[in-house]
């Protein structure tokens, strides 16, 4: 049974569209940030889990960028090399504390399935938001293969992936990728649905992103091109020989939720 992992798409939703290439995925986030900085003289962003590297071009929208991350060297280089944060802030989004109110979007890619009590921090997010804000944010959907594989091999193999697989050679050291994963029930397309409907939230677009879809837009060598397509082909046998336990057809989720009320959760 795979430990009951296969949760059902929400019966009054229509099927999931999947993002065909990361620019199209740029579009759908630009346009987010612009629909909300229409009526504002500038943007009080948070990136919760800042990493090295800013994703969205904010195509010179005022804002105010503050970023918070536990991972110190990752910090320091986003801080001191990139350059963009107005706020840097060390620390853990289970124990970190902002006003309520204080930002108009709320950014987080890729960092919730890492943190022990997501639903938690994703309630802290909720407050931490003004009514008619934005929550953005990036997972790999609990349901899905590559999440369930993560979740039940070994940490040195993920970082043995990452090193040899996707040829980043500083995977694993102090400031890189990957990091260990617990994968809270909420981050699955039915567990942030279920919450939405019940924290003053509305989803306003969510979508699908197959393994590939990260590498779609580089220039591979044939053999980095083989190696994606040995990946995508045993998450495929994975997800069939699951009997629909676990999905196949995408891996990662992006939603772009709207507080639409002014009550915290």
């Amino acid at each position: 049974m795979m430990n009951g992992v296969r949760e059902p798409r929400r019966a009054s939703a229509p099927p999931l569209e999947l993002l065909p290439t990361i620019h199209r995925e740029k579009e759908v986030l630009e346009r987010a940030f612009a629909a909300v900085a229409r009526s504002k003289p500038y943007l009080s962003i948070l990136e919760a889990g800042c990493g090295r590297r800013w994703p969205v071009d904010l195509n010179e929208i005022p804002h105010e960028l503050t970023g918070v991350d536990l991972d110190e060297r990752a910090l320091a280089h986003r801080r001191d090399v990139v350059g963009d944060l107005h706020h840097a802030v060390l620390g853990d989004l289970a124990t970190v504390t902002f006003d309520p109110g204080t930002f108009d979007v709320i950014f987080c890619s890729y960092v919730l399935e890492h943190v022990r009590g997501a639903e938690h921090v994703l309630g802290k997010f909720v407050a931490w938001l003004r009514p008619g804000g934005l929550l953005i944010i990036k997972i790999p959907g609990r349901e899905t293969v590559i999440a369930w594989l993560t979740r039940i091999l070994p940490f040195w193999l993920h970082v043995a992936f990452y090193r040899y697989v996707l040829e980043r050679p500083e995977a694993g050291k102090p400031g890189h990728a990957p990091y260990p994963v617990y994968h809270d029930r909420v981050l699955s397309l039915a567990g942030i649905g279920d919450y939405c409907e019940t924290h003053s939230l509305r989803i306003r677009e969510e979508f699908g992103m197959d393994f590939g879809f990260h590498y779609n837009h580089l220039s591979l060598t044939r053999v980095q091109r083989l190696k994606l397509l040995a990946i995508t082909s045993l998450i495929t046998m994975v997800g069939a020989l699951s009997c629909g336990l676990l999905e196949s057809r995408y891996g990662g989720l992006l939603f772009v939720i709207e507080k639409t009320g002014s009550e915290a959760p």
